[in-house]
């Protein structure tokens, strides 16, 4: 479906105010609503208003003048328009009703994702004097006792009395020193009532910490509470945010203060985009051949003005970081703005230091780890036009930028661009279709593309550039493929770290040299669950149906779905035996084990346990790049977009983890993971090494990965997909219906089931799977029944999911209970 049906009627030229308006309330509301405007009210298209919704009060962004209602019927009034300007231009009021119209998403929920704006007001809850409470007050202010009028109660009462709705977390604050308890027993003895009322969001200011210089021998002496924040200061360097600190370490800005006046820590402002420094220095590489002629090809379309997309496939360190910022040069050069999207947070900071270098203060970055404030003002400044260069995760998409002339997707195959909560949008695909509205180049890298862009290459959607050559000339990693299999049968033993005895060979020698080695194992925590070898029960969560992972360092049995923790028993919680096993290996039982082989070598682990903060993050990245680390074990989070010319070996352990999943991507995937595993290896001068450790050597996906050959790999891989009706060969749609209990869930999916029956001739070409329990059949104590809808026809494959949206109310299967996945790249 074209997005052009889709443009609102506006202009840039000030129109006159209409008397109705179309609002898109910021809720999970299919349509959109009239309003009147007030006499006086001046309202515009792209601006958010207040309006009323039944008893509460919400935001909306203004569409357009609403046609008039039919007699005896009243629009309520707009309240209050909150913005003295437009927020989304027409462009992007454009986009956002594409992906509600093509993703199966309210158009508010789309525009509560494309705003990172903090909400004009917040609910405050206040406390007043009850009529007993004044009576109280009353008889204590005149009683006899000393006792009495002096008494912590008198002076709460009376300070309620002169500060009317004062907070009550104010409230709180001030007696809790003195009288711990006493707002709590007044409100129980009903002397206070406790209300809601909206106010005004104050500026808050973000504040950077760090300590002021080097701990001496004897700092003095602290309370537990500040010596953990001298302390996490010492242990992961300077916080930009004071909030985050305050949190890992149960503090408060009184403490941070006491540390200030005591001159062992310091106060900066805070990063304006958020970003920290990994300390890269500023080189400018003379372009290789390839690289030369990429950027000319891609400069020349960037003068042209007109919309095309282009698919950058580069081996891994092959320079297309530098493609990206010279054409960013060309694109601010020409008196355009450039948007760059990178796949998650982590590689934020990594490709943050490069562009800050080229661009300084006409960039700003925008991601969803941002703090609310920093966000904000990061929007505000893109949306000022003080910042004309963009960088962040897939909301960045959103950014306000005028006159866009480049589109940059970085690593375009990974499946974070893919949002998994409503809307469901794909980052990759929108990004293509916003810079079809606005005439913009887009440019689509990876060194493995996703099977569905190298296909638009093949079917000319897409324009295709390569570029063969690694930076310098240097070599690819040249790959060896462990057989695990043949490793067990000639050492007879099964360790509890599958470490084969040729990539100890290699480690030792790594150490000897001084070289740095990456170990990739995509299974964080210590051992994938706790098995009884009596009764053959795992130790499962209560919430979903998936076995709980141990991980050591908290001593917690955790889910990786929804956060529930379990203590670790000592007996099996159903038959009671002693006999328990912790089956599997994750990160933390690989850095333990290694250190224990390696105990002259400095160990450290990257994934996401190991990186709670951003600081400790940049710490490690940074330890690692210095040679302050020998090796480093991480998930997928090492694989992928980071630069360590000192790693010459990567050891890849349990390869295949990924093939075993029921997902038609787990061969991509795995083949993605290995390859850009490999490409960390040999950028710098010496040439790099991988091993990969593997039960499923003869497997096209880690043969071909062990090759390094993607076209072998495409073609194979698409030869499957076109004789399973798989994407790029068909239109996917997952459908998935949900509830707490499982009878509920089932009859749901029947209806829908029948529903789908109902359609007859429109489902022609359209294959249904289902209803059938999801490969996760419970999530989050829900129930989760799943269809999968393949077809030949998109446009068809998108009628018969807006019939089923649309009908949820006669069949009785509530909204909520309905997922729409249109594109997913997650089966499970």
């Amino acid at each position: 479906m074209s997005e052009s049906q889709f443009r609102p009627k506006a202009s840039r030229r000030r129109s006159p105010t209409p008397t109705l308006v179309s609002v898109a309330v910021l809720a999970a509301l299919q349509r959109q609503l009239t309003y009147s405007v007030p006499n006086g009210l001046d309202v515009r298209i792209g601006q958010r208003v207040l309006v009323p919704l039944g008893s509460r009060r919400v935001t909306g962004v203004v569409l357009s003048a609403a046609p008039p209602l039919p007699p005896g019927v009243d629009a309520r009034a707009v309240i209050q328009v909150l913005d003295s300007e437009p927020v989304l231009s027409p462009e992007l009021l454009t986009l956002g009703m594409w992906i509600a119209e093509y993703y199966l998403s309210p158009l508010g929920e789309v525009f509560r994702a494309m705003l990172p704006l903090r909400p004009h007001s917040r609910k405050v809850p206040v406390v007043r004097l009850t009529e007993a409470g004044r009576k109280h007050l009353g008889k204590m202010s005149h009683s006899l006792l000393e006792e009495t009028r002096q008494s912590s109660e008198l002076d709460l009462l009376k300070h309620v009395a002169d500060h009317p709705a004062v907070a009550l977390e104010a409230l709180r604050r001030k007696f809790q020193s003195t009288s711990p308890g006493i707002v709590r027993r007044a409100i129980e003895r009903r002397l206070l009532a406790v209300s809601s009322v909206e106010r005004e969001r104050g500026e808050r200011k973000v504040m950077a910490i760090r300590l002021a210089g080097p701990l001496g021998r004897k700092p003095p002496k602290l309370s537990p509470v500040a010596r953990r924040i001298v302390e996490a200061l010492d242990r992961d360097g300077e916080v930009h945010d004071h909030r985050e600190l305050l949190k890992s370490t149960r503090g408060s800005l009184a403490h941070l203060r006491t540390l200030q006046a005591l001159g062992l820590i310091e106060f900066a402002d805070a990063v304006d985009d958020g970003a920290a420094s990994i300390g890269l220095s500023e080189f400018r590489h003379t372009l290789t051949a390839s690289q030369g002629r990429v950027l000319e090809d891609l400069t020349h379309r960037l003068h042209c003005g007109e919309f095309r997309t282009v698919l950058l496939h580069g081996i891994t360190a092959s320079g297309k970081t530098e493609i990206y910022m010279r054409l960013v040069e060309r694109c601010l050069e020409s008196g355009r703005t450039a948007l760059i999207l990178v796949p998650e947070i982590a590689l934020t900071p990594a490709i943050h230091d490069q562009f800050r270098m080229r661009f300084g203060s006409a960039m700003a970055v925008l991601h969803s780890g941002l703090a609310e404030g920093q966000r904000h003002d990061a929007w505000w400044r893109v949306r000022r036009g003080e910042a004309r260069v963009v960088l962040g995760t897939r909301s960045a998409l959103f950014a306000p930028l005028e006159n866009l002339g480049a589109i940059i997707v970085d690593e375009e195959h990974e499946s974070s661009y893919k949002q998994d909560e409503t809307p469901r949008y794909h980052a990759r695909d929108t990004a293509v279709v916003r810079g079809r509205l606005s005439k913009a180049l887009v440019v689509l890298g990876s060194a493995t593309p996703s099977l569905e862009s190298y296909a638009n290459t093949e079917e000319g959607k897409y324009y295709l550039l390569t570029m063969s050559e690694r930076v310098g000339r240097r070599p690819l990693a040249s790959v060896e493929i462990i057989d695990m299999r043949e490793e067990f049968r000639q050492t007879q033993t099964q360790t509890q770290v599958p470490i084969s005895r040729r990539m100890r060979e290699e480690v030792e020698a790594q150490l000897q040299s001084g070289q740095q080695t990456m170990f990739l194992l995509n299974r964080r925590g210590y051992s994938w669950f706790l098995l009884c070898r009596s009764c053959g029960q795992a130790e499962q969560c209560v919430n979903c149906s998936i076995s709980l992972t141990y991980h050591r360092r908290e001593n917690r049995l955790i889910c990786h779905y929804c956060g529930y923790q379990a203590s670790v028993p000592v007996r099996c919680r159903s038959c009671d035996s002693e006999y328990l096993y912790y089956v599997g290996e994750g990160t933390e039982k690989l850095e333990q084990k290694l250190a224990e082989m390696f105990p002259a070598a400095r160990v450290a682990r990257l994934d996401r346990d190991a990186a709670r903060r951003p600081g400790q993050y940049l710490k490690i990245l940074a330890d690692f790049r210095d040679g302050k680390i020998d090796i480093l074990v991480g998930t997928q989070m090492i694989a992928k977009g980071h630069d360590f010319p000192g790693v010459t070996l990567v050891g890849i352990v349990s390869a295949d983890t990924s093939l075993s999943l029921p997902d038609f991507r787990a061969a991509e995937r795995t083949f993605q993971l290995l390859t850009q595993a490999a490409g960390r290896a040999g950028r710098g001068e010496s040439p790099g090494r991988v091993l990969v450790q593997t039960f499923y050597p003869e497997h096209y996906a880690i043969r071909l990965a062990a090759e390094q050959d993607y076209i072998k790999f495409f073609n194979k891989e698409l030869h499957f997909r076109r004789m399973m009706h798989y994407p790029p060969a068909a239109a996917l749609a997952d459908v998935v219906v949900r509830d707490k209990k499982l009878e509920h869930a089932v009859r749901m999916a029947a209806k829908i089931g029948k529903f789908f029956e109902s359609l007859g001739e429109l489902t022609r070409g359209v294959r249904i799977l289902g209803p059938g329990p999801a490969p996760l059949a419970r999530i989050e104590r829900y129930y989760r029944i799943q269809f999968l809808l393949k077809a030949s026809s998109r446009s068809r494959l998108n009628v018969i999911l807006r019939r089923l949206a649309e009908e949820c109310d006669q069949l009785d299967v509530p909204s909520h209970a309905l997922m729409i996945d249109m594109d997913p790249v997650n089966l499970m």
